[in-house]
């Protein structure tokens, strides 16, 4: 059940290797099915913005089980400059909400502050340091533009304010490989510059154990639209490949 309170955020929580310039507006629908590769539901990812009034992001998640049907919603938005991040996330059963994750975080001074509205008032400060969804996507494709066109290793400070994660800040470890253009990929993909990432995201204390507190597989491209991914936690898999994807315009920046 944890993995599932992440997969939303884990999920495409950002467009994790295009720069501010090429990060389209888009719509994306994904089927998602389990380890066996069985059906288990969709979900819905909406991303809106610019590297002028930020970035705002839209992920609805269903899943059909044994206890009915589950919808979790989530809705962020981070301001272009990166100092600020607003999160609001649901969790409903056949159509009645049962549990509610809400606040918003911020650059003050030397520390990033979060606060935690519901489902309880929290207040934690983490360094200065911690990275919101996109700016940790820009700083990454920085990191591959520097170092070239082979496989990359980087490792950065985030907080994606999910309701596992809490007020913790994550540790994300990403090993980016370039990718062959592939003649299955949707229409609006073909000829873009693509890549298979793999991270690993360290919660709070985990850097004391053994292993990451989950993983994740992806296939990304550089205009920031996630076309498949995988999502780990020890034996339980994930996974999403997308069915559908609609760029949207892009407005100008003023």
């Amino acid at each position: 059940m944890r993995a599932f309170y992440l997969l939303i955020v884990l999920a495409a929580a950002s467009p994790a290797l295009a720069d501010e310039a090429s990060i389209a507006s888009h719509r994306a629908t994904y089927s998602m099915t389990d380890e066996s590769g069985s059906p288990t539901g969709r979900m819905e990812v909406e991303l809106l913005g610019d590297a002028c009034r930020g970035y705002a992001m839209l992920r609805r998640l269903e899943i059909d089980n044994d206890f009915g049907k589950v919808v979790r919603t989530s809705a962020t938005w981070e301001s272009a400059d990166g100092k600020s991040y607003s999160f609001n996330d649901t969790l409903e059963q056949d159509g009645t909400e049962i549990k509610s994750f809400r606040g918003q975080a911020e650059r003050e001074n030397d520390a990033t502050v979060v606060r935690i509205v519901a489902p309880e008032e929290q207040r934690a400060e983490l360094p200065a340091n911690v990275l919101f969804p996109i700016s940790r996507t820009k700083a990454l494709r920085s990191a591959i533009d520097i170092s070239g066109p082979g496989a990359i290793m980087k490792s950065m400070p985030a907080y994606l304010g999910a309701p596992g994660f809490g007020t913790k800040a994550a540790q994300v470890s990403t090993i980016v490989q370039p990718r062959r253009p592939d003649p299955g990929d949707l229409g609006a993909l073909q000829g873009l510059k693509s890549w298979h990432t793999r991270e690993a995201f360290f919660v709070g204390e985990a850097f004391q154990d053994a292993g990451p507190s989950f993983e994740m597989k992806a296939t990304e491209f550089e205009n920031g639209v996630v076309a498949g991914f995988e999502v780990i936690e020890g034996e339980r898999i994930s996974r999403g490949r997308i069915e559908k994807l609609e760029l949207i315009p892009a407005q100008p920046c003023r």
